[in-house]
């Protein structure tokens, strides 16, 4: 039995912080840093408690490089209301039948979802761990979005929109679970909450792009499809470089109470 699994099977290994603890006591740490930071550096600084910053930046980061992976899933879903209303799109993909085409073409993304969410816990719970798989889903966002571009028949697409499928409703499990574990309990609310807003970002993005590109630009639908990947290349970017794995994972399911540890003073 290793040291980690000695600590955690041990009958008082209760007098060890938790990590919820080690989080709260890390951010508290943080804040009180930057408050007499702050403090020294303006002579305007008054000892009202309200102008003290309460949320540290590093955590800030972490939570919106996650709230950005998951708007670029739901720039993924939408984009396809839009395309169904440009005629150049129904001319050349669907055939000038998008009545025939429509439905499960709208349907198919929904139909990978529910796979993908099914089998996402039981991988990133197991197997994988919560940042590879959402690397593996972002990844995957990124290459059926180019396919989307260049794509020229309704089969094809559908095919595309059920893996994009698979890739999003594997998202939802690990990126939540990532959220809540890596934010400070006293915050954890606030924080998961700001994740979800992120969807509604993806909204904009999606109707904000389609009217500069289908209005005023009037370029190729092609374009559009690729413009809307850039949330899920920002996303990608960032969850590698910002967001480290959840040390509750490492600790709890993987045993690994080093690499736990290094992820949380990460």
């Amino acid at each position: 039995m290793g040291e980690g699994e000695r600590l955690l099977s041990s009958p008082d290994h209760a007098k060890y912080r938790s990590i919820d603890s080690f989080f709260d006591e890390a951010a508290a740490a943080a804040a009180a840093a930057t408050s007499e930071s702050s403090a020294r550096n303006s002579a305007t600084t008054t000892n009202n408690p309200y102008t003290r910053i309460r949320f540290p930046w590093r955590y800030l980061l972490i939570i919106v490089s996650i709230g950005t992976a998951n708007a670029s899933f739901c720039t993924a879903i939408l984009l396809i209301s839009y395309l169904l209303a440009d005629n150049e799109f129904n001319s050349t993909v669907m055939r000038d039948d998008p009545d025939h085409w429509a439905g499960p073409l709208a349907a198919a993304v929904f139909a990978g979802m529910l796979p993908g969410g099914l089998l996402a816990g039981t991988i990133c719970d197991s197997w994988v761990g919560r940042k590879p798989l959402l690397l593996i889903t972002l990844t995957a966002n990124v290459t059926t979005a180019i396919w989307t571009a260049f794509v020229n028949g309704p089969i094809g697409l559908i095919l595309c929109r059920f893996l994009a499928g698979i890739a999003i409703g594997a998202t939802e499990p690990p990126l939540f679970a990532l959220a809540t574990e890596l934010s400070p309990p006293k915050h954890r609310g606030l924080c998961v909450s700001f994740v979800a807003s992120f969807w509604m970002v993806g909204n904009l993005v999606v109707a904000v792009v389609g009217l500069v590109v289908f209005r005023y630009l009037v370029w190729s639908w092609r374009y559009y499809v690729l413009i809307c990947a850039t949330p899920a290349v920002l996303g990608l970017l960032m969850l590698a470089m910002c967001v480290p794995e959840s040390p509750r994972f490492l600790a709890y399911v993987r045993r690994d109470i080093g690499g736990a540890v290094s992820s949380a003073n990460r």
